[in-house]
């Protein structure tokens, strides 16, 4: 009997090693070893007890877009091991594993948010005492609740809290998410200092300034991307995102990554990313097909990720003039956020829609109209601003063939495979090199995407007609 538990507790510490790589094909098979085994362990109660408490700790995993399941393994496995620490999970474990974005990981169903924030404390404690980790996430939370109500001296507050207390405990997803919160927030606040700071950080995982596992670096290079689309620019995104090329298949327990390309943790944002960057370049049927694959082939479907959705459908319908679908998915974005007030979100699509959108949001209350319309109004001057900052000491534009090698360095390639896809010498390669990185101001790989984005600039259409109005 005790060769059965060192067994089962050696095959729980594989599975959730399998887990933060989100392996799950190797994850499942671990799992599925480890309960035949403590199947055999009935006898020994309290064996059997610690054992089914780990189980559920490692089986998180697999709820990661249910918080209410989510939520009460936790709560079982703290009735299971009572005050004793997890022995598979390391101290100081993360929640929400390889997993990005707090809020629309728990408010997955319109009109709990505040319900699912005071859940998620309560879980996290329970999950702290156990592992001594999981800190920041309600934060993070609580953060991203009070920036959709346009309280942002409340969300930049908690925000700040929970990158402080992420990047202590070495919760770098949570810390990113926090980031994130304080560039959007500093967006609507004007605060250019603020946005500095925080995109610096995200930088320094994104770009090799700090040391980072590839996860996280990938992870920050799609956050930076679509901040950078957030603002109308568009020319630092990378081919691979541009073209789809994820390297993720549909799985039965959701989807899995194939060929690394990037984390699945934040697949679901760089999906988006992906269809925000289509409409904004004026390719709205390209985004709407892309829309329809990620709702019913991943089923993206958390409240923020499905209203966001609608509102980015509606602005392909505009361009293409189809105003009975443009006010249709206007209904469903606003249906989607009123119940938790989450207004802010339609604000920023405001400038875009005008009198639609206000009218979509008056069928609900005039409140809702008369925030959206004040927090709106100026949304397109405030992003403006944040341009120009990036922009202003723009340095050198890079050649046709030097951004073609930039893209592939990107995309992870040798200087070998740029030669044979681009039909030329390696020398030469070295030469579009020493080239970039001049002109860009770094001396590494990993630096690249983020010289990019102060390349001559690029901007969505809206942005464009914006800047021509003034």
């Amino acid at each position: 009997m005790e060769m059965d538990k060192i067994l089962a507790t050696d095959l729980l510490k594989k599975a959730y090693s399998a887990s933060l790589s989100l392996d799950m094909r190797q994850y499942k098979e671990y799992m599925t070893e480890a309960a035949e085994i403590v199947e055999k362990l009935h006898g020994d109660s309290e064996a059997y007890r610690q054992l089914q408490g780990e189980m559920l700790l490692v089986s998180l995993v697999e709820c990661i877009n249910d918080f209410d399941e989510l939520s009460a393994r936790v709560e079982k496995a703290f009735r299971l091991l009572g005050k004793q620490r997890s022995a598979i999970l390391p101290e100081g474990a993360e929640l929400f594993r390889g997993f990005y974005n707090v809020f629309a990981l728990c408010c997955s169903r319109p009109g709990h948010a505040e319900e699912y924030q005071q859940k998620l404390s309560e879980t996290e404690a329970l999950f702290f005492r156990m592992t001594g980790g999981g800190r920041g996430s309600a934060l993070c939370c609580k953060a991203q609740l009070a920036f959709f109500r346009g309280n942002f001296d409340e969300a930049q507050k908690a925000a700040k809290e929970a990158l402080d207390l992420s990047q202590i405990s070495g919760h770098t997803m949570v810390s990113l998410c926090a980031a994130d919160t304080l560039m959007r927030i500093a967006v609507h606040c004007r605060n250019i200092p603020l946005w500095n700071s925080s995109y610096a950080y995200i930088k320094s995982l994104a770009c090799g300034d700090e040391p980072a596992a590839p996860q996280i670096r990938q992870s920050a290079q799609v956050i930076m991307y679509n901040m950078d689309l957030s603002i109308g620019m568009l020319q630092s995104v990378p081919d691979w995102l541009r073209s789809g090329d994820f390297g993720v298949i549909s799985a039965p327990w959701g989807y899995e990554s194939v060929g690394d390309r990037i984390p699945v943790g934040i697949f679901g944002n760089a999906l988006l990313t992906r269809i925000e960057y289509l409409s904004y370049s004026g390719l709205p049927v390209t985004a709407l097909a892309v829309s329809d694959f990620a709702e019913k082939v991943y089923m993206l479907g958390s409240t923020i990720s499905s209203a966001y959705l609608g509102f980015l459908r509606a602005g392909c319908y505009m361009q293409l003039n189809d105003i009975e679908r443009l006010k249709e998915q206007l209904d469903i974005g606003i249906s989607l956020i009123a119940e938790d007030e989450l207004w802010l979100l339609a604000s920023e699509f405001a400038p875009a829609f005008t009198g639609l959108l206000y009218e979509a949001a008056a069928d609900v209350n005039s409140a809702a109209s008369e925030f959206i319309e004040e927090y709106g109004k100026d949304y397109w001057q405030k992003l403006s601003a944040i341009r120009l900052e990036i922009t202003k000491d723009a340095p050198a534009e890079l050649s046709a063939r030097e951004r073609e090698v930039a893209s592939l360095l990107m995309e992870g390639r040798k200087n070998s495979e740029i030669a044979e896809l681009l039909h030329i010498s390696i020398r030469t390669v070295r030469t579009h090199l020493e080239n970039i990185y001049r002109k860009r101001g770094i001396n590494r790989r990993t630096q690249l995407p983020g010289s990019l984005r102060h390349d001559s600039v690029k901007v969505a259409s809206w942005a464009a007609s914006n800047e021509q109005g003034k």
